[in-house]
């Protein structure tokens, strides 16, 4: 009985410390900064949903550059994320921004190595050139498309 105790342990706290590892980035962000950045509601929604399926299609037939946001419905710091990420999408029509469900995506989460959420990752040409996990404010997510697309643009 007491084996069998230890070894209930052993797998609760094996569970714990899996569930401490993927939990969601988190990063300290000014409550303002969530509450005053709403998408348009007069706009239509700017983002496309990504899964595996149309994810070779997207990147092979698109000619803007792609940012992914990388979420899931039970994570709190992506529900704050999708306002200011649907507001990004309305004001930057030249940046196509798309939205993929780990929980639904596991295959796709899994071949960019997601451990935590949210996480965007932006692509040019094609190709994977930025990464950050974490909530950030919809200044910190333009200011980084902006470098991002600004380092990586063809001269």
């Amino acid at each position: 009985m007491k084996l069998l105790r230890y070894r209930s342990s052993l797998i609760l706290g094996g569970a714990l410390l899996l569930a401490l590892a993927v939990l969601p980035a988190c990063t300290k962000m000014k409550k303002a900064d969530v509450e005053t950045t709403a998408p348009d509601p007069d706009k239509p929604d700017a983002r496309v949903v990504v899964t595996g399926a149309s994810f070779d299609q997207l990147l092979k037939e698109s000619t803007k550059p792609i940012v992914l946001d990388f979420w899931a419905p039970w994570c709190g710091p992506c529900r704050k994320m999708d306002p200011i990420f649907a507001a990004a999408a309305q004001e930057r029509p030249d940046i196509i921004f798309g939205k993929v469900n780990v929980d639904q995506e596991h295959k796709l989460a899994n071949k960019f190595g997601i451990q935590g959420i949210p996480t965007l990752l932006i692509f040019v040409e094609g190709k994977m050139v930025k990464q950050s996990v974490g909530l950030i404010s919809k200044a910190e997510l333009l200011s980084l498309l902006d470098s991002t697309l600004k380092k990586h643009s063809k001269s």
